[in-house]
């Protein structure tokens, strides 16, 4: 908040200032005034209450502006709207007419003032369920402090967030190399997804690591462990065996399909049958009987 809330007890009979705080940023305010809490109440009785706002040393209207009141004990007041400039200080005196006025309790709330063409922005793109419509660029939200985050959306009920989108549902940065780009917490399933279309469910392009799983023991679920194993299978060793070590399934795989042996000297090649893979010893012994089958 760019000007705080104050609160306190306070002697209007003698006049009290009731607030003193100093703006950390511009903005326009109206000031709320609240007098009794209903136990530190006004006097109950017709009087008059004279409320001087002054901004930076200036008295807004020229002097104090007087309020009548009847037998209410609390009263809400509320200023006009004031531009108040940052560093600039803003006070408010009270003084009652009620000689009994020695000790109440008194809230001044700043009610930072949205621009009307803000607000009517805002009114435009309301979609009549409660949320918000925003076209074009939509939301462009900058976090002010680094260490905090640029938006924060929790729901207790259902989806804290949805985004959609016919070219990007949403594009999401992190401004640094230690930054998130997303960071998913969630008590239940961090992330849910479901492709309507032929295309992917999520493509992640990292400069390290390009997506790390942290899960208990059958967190992913059977379909999707299942379609992960079906792609283990399915792949070709012909996209890692430049890459492969020698002990790996790859060197299985290409020393079933494409080796041979010399001697006692077991030549694996990749897949074009002629670029070395790996080369292996081998013990022989022409007595040894050879397996002619599986039953």
């Amino acid at each position: 908040m760019a000007i705080e809330t104050q609160n306190g007890d306070y002697n209007l009979a003698a006049g009290a200032t009731v607030f003193n705080k100093t703006a950390a940023a511009d903005g326009e305010y109206e000031f709320e005034i609240d007098v009794g809490d209903g136990t530190k109440d006004l006097a109950a009785g017709v009087g008059t209450l004279n409320v001087t706002v002054a901004n930076d040393g200036r008295v807004v209207g020229g002097d104090g502006q007087p309020v009548y009141k009847g037998a209410q004990t609390r009263v809400q007041l509320r200023t006009a709207r004031i531009f108040i400039a940052n560093g600039d200080t803003v006070t408010v005196a009270i003084a009652s007419s009620n000689a009994s006025d020695t000790d109440v309790d008194v809230t001044v709330v700043p009610r930072r003032v949205v621009d009307e063409l803000v607000a009517g922005k805002l009114r435009d793109m309301l979609d009549g369920t409660g949320g918000v419509v925003l076209e074009l660029a939509g939301l462009h939200i900058v976090a002010a402090d680094p260490t905090k985050a640029a938006l924060d959306v929790e729901n207790t009920n259902g989806v804290g967030a949805s985004l959609s989108g016919t070219t990007l549902g949403a594009e999401i940065l992190g401004n640094a190399a230690s930054a998130y780009g997303l960071k998913v917490e969630a008590g239940l399933d961090a992330v849910v997804l479901n492709t309507a279309w032929s295309g992917r469910g999520i493509v992640i392009d990292c400069q390290g690591k390009g997506i790390d799983i942290a899960a208990d023991a059958g967190a992913l679920g059977t379909a999707l462990a299942q379609a992960i194993a079906d792609a283990v299978l399915a792949r070709s060793v012909a996209a890692v065996e430049g890459t492969a070590p020698e002990h790996s399934l790859c060197t299985l795989v290409l020393a079933a399909l494409e080796s041979f042996v010399v001697g006692t000297t077991w030549n694996i090649y990749r897949t074009d049958g002629e670029t070395p893979h790996a080369v292996k010893t081998v013990a022989t012994d022409p007595t040894a009987k050879p397996i002619t089958g599986v039953g």
